[in-house]
């Protein structure tokens, strides 16, 4: 099950400074006194997926916080059909962030978004959904051996009626720390320092896995390609030598169907946030989408909802196919670890403190050269940069 994830993130940095009018703005610094604030922000898909997140918020000055935004607590956030049917009142999982379980939309009627808060109530544009094109082709390349990772698609409407898209993605990869071994966990009993074998199971810090979902805002006019085929567009990209290639690599790309609106509104927030780079810099003033406030219609509303029921594609990466490990994890004896810490201690070191200082004992089942060996916690254990939380969907039994 994917959940929609709305790009609040990204947009909200400049929202506090907008100036909410129909014409671009050349040169504008607005100080403090006449930033807007209190604005209501409201955004999200409408998907046919079984959850649906709606993100609700409001502007704020900028001395007033670190972020931007104030999350907005308490709203009943629902999703109305004209066919006169209201679904469930939102759950709020988060401060401002509302989950919806929903049905399958139905092709043929329309839908939109109702947001009760403050004693007003908030409801975008009814829209029908727009049935998205699957993704031809989701593929990784590589130019060289010290190349970066680049993930792309290829996609275009067998029908030529759908030019605009969107993307969102989430990325997992299971993480394997450079040694593995088969004792761990240092024990003190009266006084004594202890290396504990591992029992009947295998070493639990060998298999991680992490996870992180897209923050940038990935659009694209199909129109701009040769008969309306989006050839390599840029999903992401990252070093060869990033540990989520250190073993195996997931990313899972939802693509959602924009009408031309909908696109412009990403547009202008993706040029907001990404090429001003500053609430105080040149920015469009075209943030308002589809949202009006019902009991009066001339206050301003930041946001747009569309109504799409999205396609998705997963792709796989194998450590093999991409992977370059430069990672320092060098080995050390025991015997020069008690040296280094003569330096500055009188009393030498148990394993205890060497645990402290942050090494692992790595232990194969026998001896290193040069007695017991010695590494760097991240380079033992993957709970050093991941968690034990694997996906459902995940393809091999590691625990």
């Amino acid at each position: 099950m994917m959940k929609n994830v709305a790009f609040i993130g990204a947009g909200i940095m400049a929202i506090s400074a907008i100036l909410l009018g129909t014409s671009c703005i050349d040169e504008y610094v607005q100080d403090a006194e006449t930033q807007q604030t209190g604005i209501l922000v409201i955004e999200g898909t409408i998907t046919g997926d079984t959850a649906t997140t709606f993100y609700v918020s409001r502007t704020v000055r900028m001395e007033q916080t670190a972020s931007t935004a104030s999350p907005e607590q308490g709203a009943e956030v629902s999703i109305l059909c004209d066919d006169g049917t209201q679904s469930a009142i939102a759950f709020e999982a988060d401060s401002g962030q509302y989950i919806i379980h929903h049905n399958a939309l139905d092709i043929n009627k329309k839908y939109c978004v109702q947001v009760k808060t403050g004693g007003k109530t908030y409801q975008s544009e009814f829209m029908q959904p727009l049935q998205t094109p699957p993704i031809d082709t989701l593929y990784w390349y590589k130019e060289n051996t010290e190349a970066p990772v680049d993930i792309l698609l290829s996609t275009h409407d067998h029908k030529n009626q759908l030019i605009y898209y969107m993307w969102t993605f989430r990325e997992d990869w299971e993480i394997i720390p450079r040694y593995n071994t088969t004792q761990y966990a240092i024990e003190t009993r009266m006084f004594n320092d202890y290396i504990r074998d591992y029992e009947e199971r295998p070493n639990p810090y060998y298999h991680c896995w992490n996870r992180m979902i897209s923050r940038n805002i990935l659009v694209d006019d199909a129109s701009r390609y040769t008969d309306n085929q989006i050839i390599d567009y840029p999903i992401q990209t990252f070093p060869c030598t990033d540990e989520r290639v250190c073993y195996l690599y997931c990313i899972s790309v939802t693509q959602q169907a924009l009408d031309e609106q909908a696109y412009q509104y990403y547009q202008n927030k993706k040029k907001m946030t990404e090429e001003m780079g500053s609430i105080f810099a040149p920015m469009p003033s075209e943030l308002q989408g589809n949202i009006t406030c019902i009991e009066n219609p001339d206050e301003p509303v930041i946001g747009y909802i569309h109504v799409t029921i999205p396609t998705h594609k997963r792709l796989f990466v194998t450590r093999e196919e991409v992977f370059l490990d430069n990672k320092d994890c060098q080995l050390f004896t025991e015997d020069y670890l008690i040296e280094e810490h003569l330096k500055t201690n009188i009393f030498p070191p148990g394993p205890a403190d060497l645990l402290a200082k942050g090494y692992r004992y790595v232990y194969n089942g026998t001896e290193g050269i040069g007695g017991k060996l010695w590494a760097r916690v991240e380079c033992v254990e993957c709970t050093a940069y991941g968690t034990k939380e694997k996906p459902d969907f995940w393809p091999n039994d590691h625990e």
